[in-house]
């Protein structure tokens, strides 16, 4: 059975989760409380951010794809700047975080990768994007079926 991926809201969703995750890092919270949920948080945005990345990258002949990719872009640059407040040691809960620096700048890099990826299709493509003159527009395709109809009513 297919999947189907509704790539618009799933993107919308984590960018959101992105941005509270931010505001949490930032707050002088106690880290022996939140750092799991943190940690937690942190891990399963960039796992699901991986999914969606590979899933469009696999699927060339997706429609919106470009537009996909470049949302995508955008949040692994924002999840890539929320690393960073984790691995600044000036951050309050740098220290409770300590233990995940390893991880946590692994998943950077990675993400830094796949911008660089990104970047790299949607400046030249990847070979497989459907041309613009095998897509049929709208209006040629209503042209087309009133000209059907207007065919079957001679009939």
């Amino acid at each position: 059975m297919a999947i189907r991926i509704n790539y618009e809201d799933d993107i919308f969703l984590l960018q959101t989760m992105i941005k509270t995750t931010r505001a949490a890092v930032q707050l002088d919270v106690d880290g022996e409380l939140f750092r799991d949920k943190i940690i937690e948080d942190l891990m399963f945005i960039h796992t699901t951010v991986q999914k969606l990345f590979r899933g469009l990258h696999e699927n060339r002949k997706l429609l919106r794809r470009t537009e996909y990719l470049r949302s995508i872009m955008l949040a692994k640059s924002a999840l890539i700047e929320v690393l960073e407040i984790c691995l600044d040691s000036s951050s309050p809960l740098y220290a409770h975080l300590a233990s995940y620096t390893a991880r946590l700048r692994a998943c950077r890099a990675e993400h830094h990768e796949d911008i660089d990826d990104i970047r790299t299709v949607l400046q030249h493509g990847d070979g497989d994007e459907p041309d613009d003159e095998d897509v049929v527009s709208q209006e040629e395709f209503l042209s087309l079926l009133q000209q059907d109809e207007d065919e079957s009513a001679q009939d």
